[in-house]
């Protein structure tokens, strides 16, 4: 039934994002072999387990790609996956609480507002931004962000992609 999706949650999950069904996606995945792909030993749900991913539990650090798991109204991120953490160079603590905005260097806070209320609007929004690394230094990334359709308060999953293009958009 899923056998041609791709290994990036962004480009299969339907917005908004329906926890069942995204749980079902993945274990498919893993079950195929992504799981093999990360040398990472396997880690818990993203902050805790169902509370904080709202009623969604997977293996959220086997993602492919960097993903984070952020409150739509705070705006503070509530989880990473380990891809984050070896691409980023932070450490957990570091990015735990902080604003999804710090994520994004190109974008004044005018903008990231914007697209936060098409992300509410649409279910999804997709940009390109230089995401910063914890030596200081920075890259571009393409980002694709989607609500998530949980108990509780409003969530988004964001996932980023290193951008083979020149500016950000």
């Amino acid at each position: 039934q899923f056998d041609n999706e791709p290994p990036a949650v962004s480009d299969w999950l339907r917005s908004p994002v329906l926890g069942q069904e995204a749980l079902h996606r993945l274990q498919h995945l893993l079950a195929a072999g992504y799981a093999a792909q990360s040398d990472a030993a396997p880690a818990q749900a993203p902050g805790g387990g169902d509370a904080a991913a709202g009623g969604v539990h997977c293996d959220f650090d086997q993602y492919p790609d960097e993903a984070v798991l952020w409150d739509l109204e705070s705006g503070r991120i509530e989880a990473v996956n380990e891809a984050f953490l070896r691409r980023s160079g932070f450490a957990r603590e570091q990015v735990l609480g902080r604003s999804i905005d710090s994520l994004d260097l190109t974008h004044d806070p005018a903008a990231r507002h914007a697209q936060r209320q098409a992300l509410r609007h649409a279910g999804v929004v997709r940009y390109r931004c230089e995401k910063p690394l914890a030596d200081g230094s920075s890259y571009l990334v393409e980002v694709a962000a989607r609500l998530l359709d949980g108990a509780g308060a409003l969530r988004a999953l964001a996932s980023f992609r290193e951008a083979a293009g020149q500016r950000a958009l």
